[in-house]
C-alpha cells in the first residue's frame, strides 16, 4: 500500500480560499477527510490480501474521510 498525495487537490483548496477571501496564512493541515491523502493498494498485489482485509482498509479511509475516525485522536491513544 501507498500513502498517495495529491498535490493539485491541495493548491486547489488553497486557491479557493484565496479566490472566496478566506484564506488566512498558517500552516495548512491536509489529508484523507480533505481528499489530499489516501492509501493505495497495489493493484498487481492486492488480490493477495483477505477479502476482510481489503473490506476494513477501505472502511478505514472512508471512516476518515468522513470525520468519523479522528487519525490525530486515534495516534495519540496509542
Amino acid at each position: 500500500a501507498s500513502a498517495v498525495l495529491d498535490v493539485p487537490a491541495a493548491y486547489r483548496r488553497i486557491a479557493r480560499e484565496v479566490r472566496d477571501g478566506t484564506y488566512r496564512p498558517q500552516a495548512a493541515r491536509m489529508g484523507v477527510e480533505e481528499g489530499v491523502v489516501s492509501v493505495v493498494l497495489n493493484p498487481e498485489h492486492a488480490e493477495r490480501l483477505d477479502p476482510e482485509l481489503r473490506s476494513f482498509l477501505a472502511g478505514l479511509q472512508e471512516g476518515i474521510a468522513s470525520g468519523g475516525i479522528d487519525v490525530l485522536e486515534t495516534h495519540r491513544a496509542h
